[in-house]
Order: C-alpha cells, then sequence, then structure tokens
C-alpha cells in the first residue's frame, strides 16, 4: 500500500508540473490533482464490492494505471483551453463559461470514452489467461480496468463541472512557451517530409511488424502473412523504383524474421523434477517415540505405491540455526521412478457403476434383493458398491505392480550392471588401457559382484 500511495503522489506531482510548465495554468493543475486519488479511490470501492483480493498484483495494476489516468483530464483541459484562448486571447478569462465550454468537452468525450473502452478490451486476453498465469495476472488486469473505469465515470462527470469554474485568469498560447515551441520545430518539419509519401509509412510499420515476428514464437503462417502484406504495402509507392526498393527490403527483413531465434514463451516452465515433498503436521506436543512410529509408517504406507522408488523421511529440525521446526512438523522427500516405467493401474469409475448397476439389477431379478419403493435406493447401493470396488481394485492393482517391480528389479539391476561393465570394458580396449582381452567369465565374476550393491 505504501509503494502505491507513494507513486500516486509521485504522479500527482509530476503531471501537476508538467500542466504547469506546458500550460502555465494552476487549475489545470487542480483538475489532475483531483482526478488521480478519486479514480484510485473508485477502484479500491470496485475491488470491494466484486471480491477481488488486495495483493501485490492487485496494487500493481492500479500503481501501471496511474500513467493512463491522467491522460482523459489533460486531454479535455488542454481542449477547453484552446477554446477559451480562441474566445478571449490575451485578456483574462472571466464570467460564467459553462454554456461556451460545454461543445468544447463534448467533443472530445466520444473519443475519450472509445480509447477507454479499446483500452479495456485489449485486457481481454489476459482475463482468458489459465493456470498459474490467470491466478497472477488477473487481480492486475480487473484493478487497472477498475482504474479506468473510474477515470472515465469522472471525466464525464465531475470534470464538466469543474473545468469551468477552475479555468479563469490569463489563457498563454502554447507557442510562448519554449518547451513546446522546442517540440513544434521538431515534429514540424519531419511531419512536412512524411505527409507528401504515405505510402512509405504504412510500408515502414508493415515491415517493423514483420520483422518483429521473427522474435515472437509463431507459426511461420502468420509470418508468411505479414509478408505478403508487407509487399501489398509496397504497391502504394508512387514510383516503380521504389516499388522496387520496398519488395527487396520486404525480402531481407523476412528473411531476417525467419533466421531471428525466438524469444521464447514460457512464462513459468514446470518444474517436474520426479520427487515430492509432503510437509505433514502432527498432534502438537507428541512425543518422540510416537513421532517416530508415525513417520516409519507413512513412509511404509507411501513406499507401497509402484510409483515411488525410495522415501526418506524427517521430523523435527536438522542441525542448523535456519531451521525451527518442531518435533511435529514432518518432511518427507519422495522419489519417483520415470514416468515411463509407472504401470497402468485405472479403473474408471464409469465402468464400475456400470458393472455395479448391472450386478444390482441381476440380485434383484433373482430374488436375492428386494427392489425398493424408490429408483434412487437402487442407485446409492450401486454407487457404493462402486466406490468400494474402484478402492479395492486400485489396492490390489498396486499391491500386484509393486511385487512384479521387486521380482523384475534384481534381473534388471543385473542387466543394467552387465551393460555398463561391457561398455567399460570395450572403451578401454579402444584406448589401450588393457593388456590383454578380457573374458566372459571374467566379466561375468565382476557382474555378480557388483550386481547385489548396484
Amino acid at each position: 500500500m505504501d509503494t502505491v500511495t507513494g507513486t500516486l503522489v509521485v504522479e500527482i506531482v509530476v503531471a501537476s508540473l508538467v500542466v504547469i510548465l506546458i500550460l502555465w495554468h494552476l487549475g489545470g493543475a487542480v483538475v489532475i490533482c483531483v482526478t488521480l486519488p478519486l479514480a484510485v479511490l473508485i477502484s479500491f470501492i470496485l475491488m470491494k464490492a466484486i471480491g477481488v483480493p488486495s495483493n501485490i498484483m492487485s496494487l500493481s495494476g492500479i500503481a501501471i494505471a496511474i500513467g493512463v489516468l491522467v491522460d482523459q483530464s489533460i486531454v479535455m483541459t488542454e481542449n477547453a483551453m484552446h477554446h477559451l484562448r480562441r474566445k478571449f486571447g490575451d485578456e483574462k478569462v472571466t464570467g460564467d463559461l459553462t454554456e461556451f465550454l460545454l461543445p468544447a468537452l463534448k467533443e472530445v468525450g466520444r473519443p475519450l470514452f472509445f480509447s477507454v473502452f479499446i483500452m479495456v478490451i485489449s485486457f481481454l486476453p489476459v482475463f482468458s489467461l489459465g493456470g498459474m498465469e490467470g491466478k497472477m495476472f488477473h487481480p492486475l488486469a480487473f484493478t487497472k480496468t477498475f482504474a479506468l473505469v473510474g477515470a472515465l465515470f469522472i471525466t464525464i462527470t465531475l470534470l464538466p463541472a469543474l473545468i469551468p469554474i477552475v479555468m479563469k485568469g490569463k489563457i498563454k498560447d502554447e507557442r510562448s512557451n519554449w518547451l513546446v515551441r522546442s517540440f513544434i520545430n521538431v515534429y514540424e518539419p519531419i511531419l512536412r517530409i512524411l505527409m507528401p509519401h504515405p505510402g512509405a509509412c504504412v510500408w515502414f510499420m508493415a515491415a517493423l511488424f514483420l520483422f518483429a515476428s521473427g522474435f515472437l514464437t509463431l507459426h511461420w503462417l502468420i509470418t508468411a502473412v505479414l509478408a505478403l502484406i508487407c509487399a501489398l504495402c509496397a504497391a502504394l509507392l508512387k514510383t516503380w523504383r521504389t516499388r522496387g526498393i520496398a519488395l527487396g527490403l520486404t525480402l531481407v527483413v523476412s528473411f531476417l524474421a525467419w533466421s531471428t531465434t525466438p524469444l521464447g514463451r514460457e512464462f513459468m516452465p514446470p518444474l517436474d523434477e520426479g520427487s515430492i515433498l509432503d510437509m505433514p503436521v502432527t498432534v502438537p506436543r507428541a512425543s518422540v517415540t510416537q513421532v517416530a512410529d508415525d513417520l516409519k509408517s507413512r513412509d511404509a504406507m507411501i513406499a507401497s505405491f509402484p510409483e515411488v522408488e525410495s522415501v526418506v523421511g524427517k521430523a523435527g529440525r536438522a542441525e542448523t540455526p535456519t531451521d525451527p521446526s518442531p518435533i511435529e512438523m514432518v518432511e518427507t522427500i519422495v522419489n519417483l521412478h520415470p514416468r515411463d516405467v509407472w504401470p497402468r493401474r485405472h479403473l474408471r469409475f464409469e465402468d464400475a457403476i456400470g458393472h455395479a448397476e448391472d450386478l444390482v439389477d441381476s440380485l434383484v431379478e433373482g430374488g436375492f434383493l428386494r427392489r425398493p419403493a424408490k429408483a434412487e435406493d437402487l442407485d446409492a447401493v450401486a454407487n457404493d458398491a462402486a466406490m468400494a470396488a474402484v478402492a479395492q481394485v486400485d489396492a490390489g492393482l498396486r499391491a500386484h505392480a509393486r511385487d512384479r517391480q521387486r521380482e523384475e528389479g534384481p534381473r534388471l539391476g543385473r542387466a543394467l550392471v552387465e551393460a555398463v561393465a561391457r561398455a567399460a570394458v570395450e572403451r578401454m580396449e579402444e584406448n589401450g588401457f588393457l593388456l590383454r582381452a578380457a573374458t566372459d567369465p571374467e566379466i561375468a565374476s565382476a557382474v555378480n559382484s557388483l550386481a547385489g550393491t548396484w
């Protein structure tokens, strides 16, 4: 909260100084100072109403939106000052300005509304995110949207009533300010050069999009479409010479976009290290003996799963001052076999419930069960039987798979040791380290001595 407050204060100060330096009018700065805190307040009200939590991401959305919230008030204030300058010139602005400024405010009201609407629509892809990305960025998108809606509400309600009150005094010409005059002196020559050549400007933007597509992990068809659009934009040029140059540059940009290494698109790569860390908490004030027995039982139960390779449990804290865990806090590291060797043991509940319903119908037709008054009672019996069957089948398959792993373990271990031993002998023979060739009985003897260890 302190960060957002500091950002809001800095933004108010900076925006006010910019308005004062450019427009030389204190009333415009007052409009900016009023808009920002009210828009943020509306954002907090909407957060409370909709149930968006206040965390670092949601507050960051407000902080990011602060730089955009001032745009609407600046546009409306500056347009009103232009109209006042045309009417009063170098004289002081006096009298009731409501009727005079109303057309000027309406003039920019609709563009401001649609600009905010477009910015809100641009956040729809963020709202469609799922998984970890959605959980992180949904609060940010909500709060920034709330701030924009709040600023829009203030712009079309409060500002039209506030501007005629504060826009008093002398309105200076913007060219009288050295800062604005410097920007105009740089902008006008560039504009005079580009305006007679609209085709070149359009082609340059298309080429820029084409080159930027090379840094994204897009499908090659999208890059091809962008290259075709860039080539069509070259046809807007006036002379055949410029068209040929633009087409040649399009080929160069297409080659650069195709050969550029993409930046990648993984936001949070999944961390699948083949292990699980389980940190349960047992009964408070449990004795060391009770915790040790519980730890042994948990490790044995977890190790009964065929997907588990090894289980290591710890109770209490380690011999380090940075681990203040009490004795009732348990940490269990479960190492898993590779997924390729996991046994397939799964019974679909839909199949189990279907067989259970057939069995219940057979028992009723055979006279072993009395047909109840309600059909839901038979469904409940079938459902209970299916749930019990799924649990029993899973336990049976789990034990069977574990037994098969224990049977195949020694044979597989011996095969792996023999493969490693023969590869080592071949490598040493290739490098000339062996004084004589190793015989098969010698390799078998080495394998027998190592098979029990490895």
